[in-house]
C-alpha cells in the first residue's frame, strides 16, 4: 500500500528533507521513502536511462540492483516546489569510479512528481587550486536574499557563458574571489579565463545555448543549462555559492546528453 505524505512526521519535513530521504533508499535498499514521498501515479523522469514512473525505480531498489551503493548528501536546498540535492554516489554497484550527482525534484501537494539529474565521475585528485568537487561551505545562510541571489546567478551564467561576454565577469565576481570546484580549473577569474583559453587552443568549444531552470535557497543557487562541448550536446548543472551579492564559489557538473535513440522516456533531459 502506498503511504501518502499526510502524517505529522511528513508534514514536518521540508521538500529537501524528503528528497534526501528518497535518495537514501538507494543506499538502504528500503523503498519506504519512495512510496511515501513520490506520487505513484505521476512521476515524470528526465534521466534518459529510466522510463517514466516510480515503479521501475522502486523495483530496482527492492531487487537489490543498487546493493552496495553509498549516498552521501553534501548540500540540500528547498525552493518552493523544488528540491536540489548534491551528493556523492559511491560503492561497488556500478564497478566505476564514484559519481558526483545533482538531483532535482519537483513537488505537487507534498509529493514528488518530476525528477532531473546530472552526474560526472569524482576526480582522482584535487584541482590545480587544491579543491575537490564537493568541499567548501555547506551551511545555508541569507534566506532573505534567495530571490536576489537567483537573479544574480542567472545573469552571471547568461552574460558570461550564454552570451560569451567574459569581460563582464567583474559584474558578478568581486576582485578575484572565486573558489572553483571543477576538477580541471583553478581558482579565480584568472583560472576560468585560462581554462577557456586552453580549450580554445585545443580547438574545443564549450557553448551554453539556453538556461532551462534556476533553483536556490539562501546563498546557494543551481542553474540548469543546455549547450555543447566539443560539438556534442551537453547538460550543465552549475551550483553557485554567493556572498554579499557576488558569486564566490562554483561546483559544476557537465554531462553528455545521449542520442534520442538511447532514451528510455520521451521527456528530454530538461
Amino acid at each position: 500500500m502506498v503511504m501518502l505524505a499526510t502524517t505529522a512526521q511528513s508534514q514536518d519535513l521540508s521538500n529537501g528533507d524528503k528528497a534526501a530521504a528518497v535518495l537514501q533508499s538507494f543506499q538502504t535498499g528500503d523503498a519506504t521513502a519512495m512510496k511515501e514521498y513520490v506520487n505513484p501515479d505521476k512521476y515524470i523522469q528526465h534521466n534518459p536511462y529510466f522510463p517514466d514512473g516510480i515503479a521501475p525505480v522502486i523495483g530496482a531498489v527492492e531487487s537489490g540492483a543498487f546493493q552496495g551503493t553509498l549516498v552521501n548528501p553534501y548540500r540540500t536546498l528547498s525552493d518552493g516546489d523544488f528540491a536540489v540535492v548534491q551528493s556523492l554516489y559511491s560503492g561497488a554497484w556500478n564497478n566505476k569510479s564514484p559519481l558526483v550527482v545533482i538531483d532535482v525534484f519537483r513537488f505537487e501537494d507534498g509529493l514528488i512528481v518530476e525528477h532531473w539529474d546530472n552526474m560526472m565521475p569524482l576526480a582522482s585528485k584535487p584541482n590545480p587550486s587544491g579543491n575537490t568537487q564537493l568541499d567548501g561551505v555547506t551551511q545555508i545562510v541569507d534566506a532573505d536574499k534567495t530571490e536576489a541571489n537567483k537573479t544574480k546567478a542567472h545573469d552571471y551564467i547568461d552574460t558570461v557563458l550564454v552570451k560569451g561576454e567574459v569581460d563582464k565577469i567583474g559584474n558578478f565576481v568581486k576582485d578575484d574571489n572565486y573558489i572553483q570546484h571543477h576538477p580541471d580549473i583553478a581558482n579565480g577569474v584568472s583560472g576560468l579565463k585560462a581554462a577557456l583559453g586552453e580549450f580554445a587552443k585545443q580547438g574545443i568549444t564549450m557553448e551554453y545555448d539556453k538556461i532551462h531552470a534556476v533553483h536556490g535557497e539562501g546563498n546557494f543557487v543551481l542553474v540548469m543549462s543546455e549547450g555543447k562541448f566539443a560539438g556534442k550536446p551537453f547538460a550543465y548543472f552549475d551550483l553557485l555559492g554567493l556572498n554579499d551579492g557576488y558569486v564566490d564559489q562554483h561546483w559544476g557538473i557537465m554531462a553528455a546528453i545521449p542520442p534520442k535513440s538511447d532514451w528510455k522516456n520521451d521527456n528530454g533531459k530538461f
